[in-house]
């Protein structure tokens, strides 16, 4: 199966997760928070997992974590979006900018839940805004 090329890249991230799971560091979190930044400004993409909402209109699902917390579940690639256990069956891919601006405009989430099944990296509104630059 051909690669869609606006997801084409994000496999650098999904390294840099790894290699921040292994290492906690700053400095690791810094390099994917770097990368997030880069693939941002290239208008790379994140496969978002969507849903029908009561007024008709679609509208990102979310995933819950233990605390109760809601957060937007988004993938680096359709194989990541394919590895958990939940039964996602509508997902599309959007530009990585207006995802992070969406998060910004849903006071009843808490962030972003990138790669919720696999290899996840959870990044609140602070952290989002750090990609942005803002």
């Amino acid at each position: 199966m051909e690669k869609d090329q606006t997801l084409r890249g994000n496999e650098s991230i999904e390294k840099s997760i790894i290699k921040f799971k292994k290492s906690m560091t700053d400095e690791n979190l810094t390099h994917t928070l770097s990368l997030l930044r880069k693939r941002m400004k290239e208008k790379g993409h994140f496969v978002v997992a969507v849903k029908m909402a009561a007024s008709g209109n679609m509208e990102l699902r979310t995933v819950k974590t233990q605390d109760g917390k809601e957060w937007f579940a988004v993938f680096t690639s359709f194989e990541e979006q394919n590895n958990g256990g939940d039964n996602i069956k509508s997902t599309f891919t959007a530009e990585m900018e207006q995802v992070f601006q969406i998060c910004f405009q849903s006071p009843n989430v808490e962030g972003i839940l990138l790669n919720p099944w696999n290899l996840s990296l959870k990044m609140d509104k602070t952290i989002i805004s750090i990609i942005m630059g803002v």
